[in-house]
This record gives structure tokens, C-alpha cells and sequence, in this order.
């Protein structure tokens, strides 16, 4: 009998202690979403890796856009069309993007859908972050985890861990992060301009 108290007791106990965590991570990731998207505009600067390769790119985001430029590639979504530029094929893919695909090209929209596709969990809380785990609700997804590591002073992801299907892993490593003003709308469109020569495919 006491054996059995015990372990109802234990059992209390720890899912008391899961649901803390999970109410703490959530709370975390509702507070750098916030962050985020109060701001008029919000740019990131980061290194991005995966195995022996690594490259820096820029992001800049405003009210659910957002423009990518990076050495390899090149990104516009105004809410709703994405423009996707390769130098190395000189061509322009246009399409409307899912949640899913937004996700692979927007490291930061992993924040911003905690609620709808992940499970977050608190792994750690150093003195200057917090490390979540985010696993995917539903499969199919690109990467089956993500750790995201948020600074406790600005709210800001400081780095991003995504584990893939295949195992291997991508780093994304946020070296700054700053908020700026309101950002034209063009600035999250594809212009002719941006590439006159590419090839133009429309996959809408």
C-alpha cells in the first residue's frame, strides 16, 4: 500500500513538473514571438551551417514578411506570394507558400508557430538564455526537432538547432538582432531589377 502511495505520489510529482516546463517554455516563446512581431521591422543578422559548409545571410522582417539574402540565395514573401532567387541557376521560382515550406526558408517562423506546430519544452535555463526544444505536432515536417535558444535579456533567439529526417543537423547562429522602423512593402517583392537576366518560373 505504501508502495502504491508512493508511486501515485511520484507520479503527481513529475507530471507537475512537465507541465511547469511546458508552461515555462511556452511562455518564453510567447514572449520572443511578441517581441518580434511589435516591432515595425526586425533584421537578423546570422552565420547558418551544416557540416563543413557555413555562410552568412541577412533577414529582414516586418507585420508577417519577410526578405532572405544570403550568398546562395535570395527570398521575398509579402504574406502571401514568395520569390525565390538562385544565382547559381540565374532563375526565379514564384509560389504560395505553405506554413511548412515558410518554415524552411524563415528560421525565425519557428517561433512565431509554436502554438499550432510544435510541442516546446524547457531543456535549460543558463544565465544569459533559455534552451527549448520544439518537436513537430505533425509528421511530414522538414526537420523532426528544433532547439532554440532565447536570450533572457532581449527575448531574441540567439541560436537555432534544427535536427532533420536524415539526422544531420543545420545551425543557425544569430549574431544580432535589432528592431528598426516601418519597411516599404517592396522591399518584400521580387523586382526585375533584382535579377535581369533570371529565368522566371511561375509555380502558383
Amino acid at each position: 500500500m505504501k508502495r502504491l502511495i508512493t508511486l501515485l505520489f511520484m507520479s503527481v510529482v513529475i507530471s507537475g513538473i512537465c507541465g511547469y516546463a511546458a508552461e515555462s517554455a511556452e511562455s518564453i516563446l510567447g514572449k520572443a514571438a511578441s517581441r518580434i512581431n511589435a516591432a515595425k521591422s526586425v533584421t537578423a543578422e546570422y552565420v547558418i551551417s551544416s557540416g563543413q559548409s557555413s555562410e552568412k545571410g541577412r533577414l529582414t522582417m516586418a507585420s508577417g514578411k519577410f526578405a532572405l539574402t544570403s550568398p546562395s540565395l535570395r527570398t521575398w514573401y509579402d504574406g502571401l506570394t514568395m520569390w525565390t532567387y538562385s544565382p547559381a541557376l540565374d532563375e526565379v521560382n514564384i509560389t504560395t507558400p505553405t506554413a511548412g515550406e515558410l518554415l524552411e526558408v524563415n528560421p525565425f517562423a519557428v517561433i512565431n508557430n509554436y502554438k499550432t506546430l510544435y510541442s516546446p519544452r524547457l531543456l535549460k535555463s543558463t544565465s544569459d538564455g533559455y534552451m527549448i526544444e520544439m518537436t513537430p505536432l505533425h509528421k511530414g515536417q522538414t526537420f523532426s526537432k528544433a532547439v532554440v535558444t532565447i536570450n533572457k535579456e532581449s527575448f531574441y533567439p540567439s541560436h537555432i538547432r534544427l535536427t532533420l529526417a536524415d539526422r544531420s543537423t543545420v545551425d543557425i547562429d544569430i549574431k544580432s538582432v535589432r528592431s528598426g522602423d516601418a519597411i516599404s512593402i517592396d522591399t518584400f517583392r521580387f523586382k526585375k531589377s533584382d535579377a535581369p537576366k533570371a529565368e522566371i518560373i511561375d509555380l502558383r
